[in-house]
């Protein structure tokens, strides 16, 4: 059979990378007896109806999956409606954290056949050899999936999350079923690569607590690919895109530094395969979790950045409204320790979180600054379904359009928030215009005249691939060249 999968993302942002869409494509083109596609909406962002159309009628998939995100409902289901359009008798399936978290109401909408809970490998494998083997039937014997028959809504058994085991076995992510792979990795410099999947902590802002929940029962939710396979997914992903600029990796494990024995033997592969000379690699950890010799470790073997999740730097607003159980001491001492180790730091923080002051807010500013961090983001609270910060708020999403991503807050947002949409707004800007001044006067410092210079000649490739003006200066700063080394 044919399958599509599609990452839908239709504003200018730099979302570029979906792993779940990823690793759904791989699994299905990996089986030989079924082919598999990606539509990627990066770069064709005013004009993705008219490409989601030609990709269709050329490739004729007969399923169709779409990965979902709480505040992309509206997006996803316009996709799921057009493909519906093109191809009447396609089947279209949900997967990702809201179909998860909120499978019935997804599964009810009329453009909708099928819905898959949790990671979807194993699942979309399942349902496309029934599909083949015996349409119309079978289904009641997939775990993790839901589906329609007639007007019944049928929610099978969960069955087992795929073991750390089963996850070492997966085949590497092949990122040249992304339609624009070579354009993302040139515009970005990177590729994301996961470890550890799951974590197994309780932020109140995040979904992956309720996502646990929901898979209770179902295996542990945090489980950890071998450390070695993981280093020579990045050498094989190296080996095949360095030719389109690839620059360093992206690590999207929660917790990279959670495990000393889990880095220890990462580490040590990596610098087996000389990965330390030839690729950076920047990844996620909680403060709490850092020690010296876990940052010598990970410096020694190519850490250029480690990215954190501070949220707050007012330590009532992060500690009881946001779960975050970091003290302002710990977060002062892990601080100094992460500068002193040498290994860049950025740090991200959420604005617009329910009955905070504008104060407690702006703390947040000038603590990020205190710190001493090489980069600082601020973001504005993102609504997610059912997540314990919005316990109190109903939310419907599959009506709220929040497509435009992080950088505009929703009625949600300005609703919880003990301040105003300009004081949002204006805050949101002075903070990441600080820190985007921060890095402009870094990159002249580090690599002289040249960083202005060679600007507009990237300006023009990235107007060619449709990016605007902001858009062009924030990639060429953070990302582009040399410019995410520094």
């Amino acid at each position: 059979m044919r399958a599509t999968i599609i990452s839908p993302i239709y504003v200018r942002d730099s979302d570029y990378y979906d792993l779940g869409t990823a690793a759904i494509a791989t699994a299905i083109s990996a089986t030989k007896r079924h082919q598999a596609s990606v539509i990627d909406f990066a770069f064709v962002w005013s004009q993705w109806e008219e490409h989601v159309k030609k990709h269709l009628l050329k490739f004729k998939p007969q399923l169709i999956g779409i990965s979902t995100y709480s505040p992309k409902m509206p997006l996803v289901l316009n996709v799921a409606r057009l493909c519906k359009e093109v191809l009447p008798g396609v089947k279209i399936v949900l997967g990702g954290h809201h179909a998860s978290l909120d499978t019935l109401e997804t599964l009810k909408q009329d453009c909708i056949d099928f819905v898959v809970v949790g990671e979807g490998e194993n699942t979309i494998l399942q349902l496309l050899d029934t599909i083949e083997d015996n349409p119309g039937k079978g289904y009641h014997n997939i775990p993790f999936l839901a589906f329609k028959e007639g007007d019944k809504f049928i929610e099978n058994p969960l069955g087992k999350l795929p073991t750390a085991k089963e996850l070492t076995e997966f085949p590497f992510n092949d990122w040249t079923l992304w339609e624009h792979h070579e354009k993302s990795i040139f515009h970005s410099g990177y590729l994301p690569v996961i470890g550890v999947r799951g974590c197994p902590y309780k932020c109140s802002f995040c979904s992956s607590p309720i996502l646990a929940e929901r898979l209770s029962g179902t295996g542990p939710f945090v489980r950890q690919k071998s450390a070695l396979r993981t280093a020579q997914e990045v050498a094989w992903q190296w080996e095949r895109h360095q030719k389109h600029g690839l620059r360093y990796i992206m690590f999207y494990d929660q917790n990279f530094l959670i495990s000393a024995k889990w880095l220890e033997d990462f580490c040590t592969e990596y610098r087996r395969l000389d990965m330390h000379e030839k690729l950076p690699f920047s990844c996620y950890s909680r403060l709490d979790h850092l020690t010296k010799e876990k940052l010598d470790m990970a410096k020694a073997a190519g850490c250029i950045q480690l990215r954190v999740g501070i949220e707050s730097g007012n330590q009532e607003v992060r500690d009881k409204l946001l779960n975050k159980e970091l003290s302002q001491e710990m977060l002062i001492e892990k601080m100094k320790l992460l500068n002193d180790s040498g290994i860049n730091s950025l740090g991200y923080f959420i604005i617009g979180n329910p009955k905070e002051t504008y104060a407690q807010a702006y703390e947040s500013f000038k603590v990020a600054k205190e710190l001493k961090l090489n980069r600082a983001a601020f973001f504005f609270l993102t609504p997610l379904y059912n997540i314990p910060l919005q316990k109190d708020v109903k939310v419907n999403f599959l009506e709220m359009d929040r497509s435009l991503g992080f950088a505009f807050p929703s009625t949600v947002t300005e609703g919880l928030s003990g301040f105003s949409k300009i004081l949002l707004i204006l805050l949101f800007y002075r903070a990441n215009g600080w820190f985007l001044l921060k890095n402009l006067f870094t990159q002249l410092r580090k690599r002289g005249i040249s960083f202005l210079l060679n600007f507009p000649g990237y300006y023009r490739i990235a107007r060619s691939d449709g990016f605007d003006f902001e858009q062009s200066l924030l990639q060429y700063a953070y990302y582009h060249g040399d410019s995410f080394l520094y």
